[in-house]
C-alpha cells in the first residue's frame, strides 16, 4: 500500500507511479466487489467508480502530486456510497448517484429512499485545506481582537502553528460556503417540495480540522448563536453580516467521516453529528 508521501508539489517517481496503479486497482477491486451484491438497489454504481479511475488517470497524467486531491475526493464518495448501502437504520431501498434534478439543472450527489418511503439527499464535500503557513493571518487576527475575550488560541510559529491556522481559518470557511451552496440548491431547486430530508456531509483526514470545530459549526447553524468558546465566532459573525447572508437552515443533518490518506474505508463515519450543550450553561 503506497505511503502517505505526496504532500509536495513535485512530480511523480516510477515507484510512486507503481504504487499509485495499485492503490488504484485494490480500490476498484474492492468496491467493485460491494457494489456487484447491490446492484438493485444502486444500479449507477459503475458510473461512481469510473469518476475515481478518470481521477486517477488525470493525477497520472498531470504527474504533480498537488493534483491528488481530486482522487482522495472520488475514493471518499465511494465509501459514503457504501456506507448509506450497509446503513440498517434506516434501510434504504434504492440509491442513485448524482440524479437528475426535475427543477433545475444543479446536481446533488446522492438521493436515496428509505423502506418507509422517505427520501433523503445528501451532497459529500471533501475539506483538505492546502498546507500553506499563514502565521501572519494569525497574529492580525490577535492583534484586531477576532477571538472573544474567553478563548485563548495557543499556537507557536515554530511548531507549525502557521499551518495548523490556515487549514482551521480554512476549514470553517469551507464549511458555511458548502452548507450556503446546499441550502441554494435545495432553493432553486425546489427540493424541499419533496418533503425529504437533506444530509451535508463533511469528508476529512483526521489531521487539518476535527470534529469539535464542525460541532461549534452546526451550533451556530441550529441556533443562529455561536458557542461561548467558539474562536471563530466573532470573525464569522462580522463576515455573514457585512455579506448580508442569510442561512435557511433548510439542512437536516450534518454528516463526519474520517479516511486517513489511502485507507480503503473510513477509521470513523458519524452520520447525525450533534454540538455537546455548553458546560457552564
Amino acid at each position: 500500500m503506497m505511503q502517505s508521501s505526496i504532500v509536495s508539489e513535485k512530480s511523480l517517481s516510477s515507484e510512486e507511479v507503481v504504487h499509485v496503479n495499485d492503490y488504484e486497482n485494490e480500490v476498484v477491486s474492492f468496491f467493485s466487489e460491494r457494489y456487484k451484491t447491490e446492484e438493485k438497489r444502486f444500479q449507477r454504481w459503475n458510473d461512481l467508480l469510473d469518476r475515481f479511475k478518470k481521477a486517477v488517470m488525470v493525477f497520472l497524467e498531470a504527474n504533480d502530486r498537488a493534483n491528488f486531491r481530486s482522487v482522495y475526493e472520488a475514493h471518499n464518495e465511494l465509501c459514503v456510497a457504501d456506507a448509506i448501502l450497509h446503513c440498517q437504520q434506516p434501510l434504504f431501498t434504492s440509491l442513485d448517484y448524482e440524479p437528475k434534478l426535475q427543477n433545475c439543472a444543479k446536481s446533488i450527489d446522492y438521493s436515496a429512499i428509505a423502506e418507509n418511503g422517505q427520501h433523503a439527499f445528501i451532497d459529500v464535500k471533501t475539506i483538505k485545506p492546502r498546507y500553506i503557513d499563514r502565521w501572519d493571518q494569525f497574529e492580525k487576527s490577535q492583534q484586531k481582537g477576532y477571538f472573544p475575550e474567553n478563548v485563548e488560541v495557543c499556537l507557536s510559529k515554530a511548531g507549525f502553528g502557521g499551518e495548523i491556522w490556515h487549514s482551521y481559518f480554512a476549514a470553517r470557511g469551507k464549511m458555511l460556503e458548502y452548507t450556503l451552496e446546499l441550502e441554494q440548491k435545495i432553493a432553486e431547486c425546489n427540493l424541499s417540495a419533496n418533503e425529504a430530508i437533506f444530509m451535508m456531509l463533511f469528508c476529512g483526514g483526521g489531521v487539518y480540522w476535527h470534529e469539535w470545530q464542525l460541532e461549534n459549526f452546526i451550533y451556530f447553524y441550529n441556533t443562529g448563536n455561536h458557542r461561548d468558546d467558539d474562536p471563530f465566532s466573532k470573525m464569522e459573525a462580522e463576515y455573514i453580516c457585512n455579506k448580508g447572508i442569510v442561512i435557511a437552515k433548510t439542512i437536516s443533518f450534518f454528516a463526519f467521516m474520517i479516511r486517513p490518506l489511502f485507507n480503503i474505508l473510513p477509521e470513523r463515519l458519524k452520520w447525525n453529528v450533534q454540538s455537546p450543550p455548553q458546560p457552564w450553561k
